[in-house]
């Protein structure tokens, strides 16, 4: 039994969320996040690729995102590898904020149907 939830982008109001084995990248974009000399630039263009995970999402359950979602990286609290179809991949835990209202334990990014990317809620919704 699914229970309803309300997407959204809020105008004020902000959510903080922790991700667990996030994969970010595919081939494309982890060469390129490579190849950043600078943490803020590899932050940055983590941020980019997460909002675009959201934005995929948001289009996957029907939802029109009509208004710009901002993500903001709060902290990185490991950076590993963990084989994902036979490859090692860069994963990520992280925390990060946004205005986008997501469900609980959904997945973000690559290998959310063995468990990757699933997002936790760290602060009140009320």
């Amino acid at each position: 039994l699914a229970n309803n939830f309300m997407l959204g982008v809020w105008e004020e109001k902000q959510f903080i969320y922790s991700i667990h084995q996030w994969l970010a990248f595919n081939e494309e974009n982890y060469q390129k996040y490579r190849e950043m000399n600078t943490l803020t630039g590899q932050i940055a263009f983590l941020e980019k690729v997460l909002t675009g995970n959201i934005l995929s999402f948001a289009k996957g359950v029907g939802y029109n995102v009509e208004k710009n979602i901002i993500v903001k990286i709060q902290k990185i609290h490991r950076e590993y590898f963990i084989k994902y179809k036979g490859t090692g991949l860069q994963s990520f835990d992280l925390t990060f904020q946004t205005n986008f209202s997501l469900p609980e334990f959904i997945g973000l990014g690559k290998g959310v149907s063995t468990g990757n990317g699933v997002i936790h809620q760290l602060n009140n919704r009320n």
